[in-house]
């Protein structure tokens, strides 16, 4: 792990913990999560954002991620384009 990644997981670390101390529940920092995610990878893929999220849900669930896939196919969905079906 580089010096960077070492920092900035720290840092999420520290906020996590900082809005857990302030009331938020596990449920709304799923959602958190899921928002940045989903963020990051509409900025980086645009209009393939929602099948790379699904594709990383199908990767989780081959390796036996339960809890991976559960995040991807949430990051997915919010990504989906309204009124299409999965």
């Amino acid at each position: 792990m580089t010096k960077e990644a070492s920092v900035a997981e720290d840092e999420e670390d520290a906020q996590r913990k900082f809005l857990m101390a302030n009331g938020w529940t596990e449920k709304q920092l799923f959602y958190l999560e899921v928002g940045r995610a989903s963020f990051e990878l509409d900025y980086y893929h645009r209009w393939d954002a929602d099948l790379y999220a699904a594709r990383l849900a199908a990767n989780a669930l081959a390796e036996g991620d339960a809890e991976g896939h559960r995040f991807w196919e949430a990051v997915a969905a919010a990504l989906r384009p309204r009124g299409i079906a999965a």
